[in-house]
């Protein structure tokens, strides 16, 4: 366990708020395979399970950390500084990771490596501050021979952390930085092996290395199994920037008044509410994290739900029991969690006496919202796994890609209400067949915006959208 005070942490990746929305219309898409976390790395204590090549590997200030870099004897041909993963990946997956270079001249580098099945055979994606044909981009070497599969637009900065993710669905490659889509690429002949990072020759800094298969469950989000956690019973207010909460079970209701507040790896339960709660409430401050925990409500109540606020990425998170599972303002970003059996009550004093309007995630106003590759799963006999409207403010740049989603009465439902109309770019969600009215997606007549690649599940047919108010 550990509570961490402002600056403990030092310089945390993936701590940096909402990447800018852009809309991913990938060729890529969804994993459709069953449900496995295969990869969960974290590098609070060690990088164990990984075998390095090239310059000195450490883990410092829960990093890993690449210094002194080897140099590359050929510039034209791969990487001299590897860290591998002992695990094999096979088939379709998704790769995330935070990852830095440290170094500051133009053609400084880093590098996330996956498809190695041996040093002369492998892929790795280069993300570099300059651009030329043999950096920046998506490379294949294979016995000696490095190919450029795609080029890269724009270039990083040195010294700024990034988030990078590289899924590969079939023969299909897909690489993303902070959200936004570099390149995608076919990809067919080194469609297993050992996944990593690393650089051409120069240092570096990477943190929150994962490989998951499948759509979210409870077999890869919340707490990773075997890990230890402290019981803390009451309420936890955070009011110290840049605090760690980690391996806590909480007895309580968390109230973040903070910036830069990381909460992982921890169960957190709620108390009892006497008025509108949520079980994890982000009130003020910007740029703070949330991951691989599990929301609970110990204590079930129409006055509960699960986690809500604004300036928060949730990642990995494991929710139930709430009224609605997310209440997400502006500035969010909630992806690969697994939002499912909410509670329902017949008497809700926040509908007037009358029943619960649960949803998996509620958005009443906002700004630069995306919500991606999560499971939301709800029955046919509440309201919706996605809910839209205006009712507190003006709903704008909001990014609906990606999910998997099921029930509801309808299952999507984006109305301009409160407003004189609402744009939504919802692309590349995959639905069950169970909500009460056939009806995947509902749309209002003043909603507008970007509906394509939107299809049923269980045979990839594309859905309807149904559109009155």
């Amino acid at each position: 366990m550990r509570m961490l005070g402002a600056g403990a942490l030092g310089v945390l990746l993936g701590c940096g708020g909402p990447a800018l929305p852009e809309e991913v219309t990938d060729a890529a898409g969804q994993v459709e395979s069953a449900a496995t976390a295969l990869i969960s790395e974290t590098f609070d204590t060690s990088a164990a399970n990984f075998t390095t090549v090239g310059g000195t590997w450490s883990v410092t200030g829960g990093q890993l950390v690449l210094a002194n870099a080897a140099a590359s004897e050929r510039e034209t041909l791969g990487l001299a500084n590897t860290a591998l993963h002992k695990t094999s990946v096979t088939g379709d997956f998704q790769l995330e990771v935070d990852a830095r270079t440290t170094d500051s001249h133009l053609w400084a580098d880093f590098a996330v490596v996956f498809g190695r099945q041996s040093s002369t055979r492998y892929l790795y994606a280069s993300f570099n501050v300059s651009n030329d044909a043999n950096t920046h981009g998506l490379f294949r070497v294979v016995d000696g021979v490095q190919t450029q599969l795609a080029d890269f637009s724009g270039q990083i900065a040195a010294n700024t952390s990034y988030r990078i993710r590289v899924i590969r669905n079939g023969n299909a490659v897909a690489v993303y930085l902070n959200g936004v889509k570099l390149a995608s690429a076919t990809e067919s002949q080194l469609t297993s092996g050992q996944v990593g990072v690393g650089s051409r020759d120069n240092n570096g800094r990477f943190d929150n290395f994962a490989v998951i298969t499948g759509r979210p469950d409870a077999t890869n989000t919340g707490v990773p199994s075997g890990a230890a956690l402290t019981v803390h019973n009451g309420d936890l207010t955070i009011t110290t920037n840049g605090t760690v909460i980690e391996g806590l079970d909480i007895h309580g209701f968390v109230t973040v008044r903070a910036s830069n507040v990381v909460i992982r790896r921890s169960i957190i339960r709620g108390g009892v509410a006497t008025r509108n709660r949520k079980v994890v409430s982000f009130e003020s401050g910007t740029d703070n994290l949330i991951e691989d925990s599990e929301l609970t409500v110990a204590n079930p109540s129409a006055w509960i739900d699960n986690l809500g606020g604004s300036n928060f990425t949730a990642r990995r998170l494991n929710i139930h029991g709430g009224v609605d599972g997310i209440k997400a303002g502006s500035n969010t970003v909630i992806e690969r969690c697994y939002i499912h059996d909410m509670t329902y009550f017949s008497v809700d004093p926040n509908q007037g006496g009358k029943n619960s309007h649960n949803d998996a995630i509620q958005i009443l106003s906002g700004s630069n919202i995306q919500v991606q590759d999560n499971n939301l799963v709800m029955p046919e006999s509440q309201n919706a796994a996605i809910q839209v409207t205006q009712d507190f403010g003006v709903v704008s740049s909001l990014f609906i890609r990606r999910n998997w989603a099921d029930g509801g009465r309808c299952t999507f439902n984006f109305s301009h209400k409160g407003g004189t109309s609402l744009t939504v770019s919802a692309t590349n969600n995959r639905f069950g067949r169970n909500s009460y009215y056939n009806c995947p997606i509902l749309k209002s007549t003043g909603t507008t915006g970007t509906f394509t690649g939107n299809v049923w599940d269980d045979t990839g047919a594309t859905v309807g959208i149904q559109t009155h108010d």
